[in-house]
């Protein structure tokens, strides 16, 4: 695909879509791969299939504190005609039986110990009657009775971990309990957030006629959210030339590039015209999206460089419908959100200029008889929106009204629905 400029009045404005295709193909597929101790895998993306190479369990084991036994030898066994077995060992979990099961013996085992060769069944203890070194069976059980079979959870050659799979709590204990000690992951995804404007100050206590940077924090975290390495390039005053040298240092050692603000239509678009003078492989500036509109994305050298206006929802909006997909492509990791079916708490209406531009409506959660949805409103700086924000819905281009009641699907993201 060849460099895409969109004119600098937005006459036309490319979907999200299109954008997104223009720069996955264009963006450089990172790849890189490293070796981890198991125990520092927790959170990481897989970069290789596992396979299962002994059963889980190893050998049969009990269900229950109780006895192994053979079960044919109890077949008769009844409340009138109690068949007595001779009882041996000592059921500790970590004692493996030190001979075979022999008929007309009982062996004592602890829930998860290991059976003795020739054992399929287990008595519990409340099942049975004991008498010195006797024990009384009056009920016959059935063969695998409180027996948790060798491979049963996990039989070797499974597939417990896929390549690309985000590995959580469990899986590390998957891992560890399948003897495997060092783990290939994929790199994490280096990302660096450059704000521009002249007003804005990193300071707690910015000087008179300054605000203070709040919204990198934001991107920053999100990322993190979506297990990159991000950081903070702080704050490059309204100049093209200053904002062109922070996006070139940045993506020497970052795998992607977000700026937030000095994006426009007209003389303010300082970060549209920095992107623009560094001969980009692919640009998109100017998007089907409320709100964001003003969003460009482009690949320099290779590196994806995402644009974000600089107000706070125009911003997260642009994260979320590009930042996220490029940093997938980074990771090779696939969708992560928790989709909440709900119900809308009210009325929403697209506003009228760009209702046939892809929407995301930020909303508030409430649970009941049912889980409800209620939409958030308040102007694209509104920080107070997105903190009262528990998730948010895609509304595509052609819906442009949601009644109340309607179904409605819920994306919860990590980093922004509080967990």
């Amino acid at each position: 695909m060849g460099q895409i400029v969109l004119s600098k009045g937005f006459e036309d404005y490319a979907s999200v879509a299109d954008a997104l295709s223009g720069v996955i193909e264009n963006m450089q597929s990172r790849g890189r791969e490293q070796i981890v101790d198991v125990k520092e895998s927790y959170a990481r993306i897989a970069a290789r299939d596992y396979l299962a190479k002994s059963n889980v369990p190893a050998f049969p084991t009990s269900h229950m504190d109780g006895f192994a036994v053979f079960s044919a030898d109890l077949e008769h066994a009844t409340a009138r005609a109690t068949v007595r077995l001779k009882t041996k060992g000592s059921g500790k979990l970590a004692v493996p039986p030190t001979s075979s099961l022999r008929h007309g013996e009982a062996v004592r085992v602890a829930t998860g110990g290991r059976l003795p060769s020739g054992a399929d069944a287990v008595l519990p203890l409340e099942s049975v009657r004991e008498d010195g070194g006797l024990i009384g069976v009056s009920k016959p059980p059935q063969s695998g009775d409180h027996v948790y079979p060798a491979g049963a959870d996990v039989r070797k050659g499974d597939l417990i971990l896929s390549s690309g799979q985000l590995i959580r709590a469990q899986d590390v204990g998957m891992l560890i309990g399948l003897g495997v000690l060092r783990v290939k992951v994929r790199s994490r995804p280096t990302v660096s957030v450059i704000a521009t404007g002249s007003e804005l100050s990193n300071s707690p206590h910015p000087p008179r006629g300054k605000v203070r940077n709040s919204h990198s924090s934001v991107l920053v975290r999100l990322c993190e959210g979506q297990g990159c390495i991000a950081s903070d390039r702080g704050v490059v005053a309204d100049d093209v030339h200053e904002i062109r040298r922070a996006i070139q240092e940045s993506a020497t050692d970052s795998d992607f590039v977000i700026t937030l603000g000095g994006t426009s239509i007209g003389r303010h678009d300082h970060a549209g015209e920095a992107v623009r003078s560094l001969s980009p492989d692919v640009i998109f500036h100017g998007l089907k999206m409320d709100r964001g509109r003003v969003t460009g994305v482009a690949v320099v050298a290779g590196k994806p460089v995402l644009m974000a206006p600089g107000p706070v929802q125009g911003a997260v909006n642009a994260f979320i419908l590009l930042g996220i997909p490029v940093i997938r492509r980074l990771t090779g990791t696939k969708e992560r959100e928790v989709l909440v079916p709900c119900k809308l708490g009210s009325d929403w209406k697209a506003r009228e200029r760009f209702a046939d531009f892809q929407k995301i409506v930020y909303v508030k959660l409430s649970t009941g008889r049912e889980s409800t949805a209620e939409p958030l409103s308040g102007e694209t700086e509104s920080m107070k929106v997105l903190s009262q924000a528990d998730g948010f819905i895609w509304v595509p281009e052609d819906v442009t009204r949601m009644n109340r009641g309607s179904d409605v699907t819920v994306r919860m993201l990590p980093g922004f629905s509080g967990f």
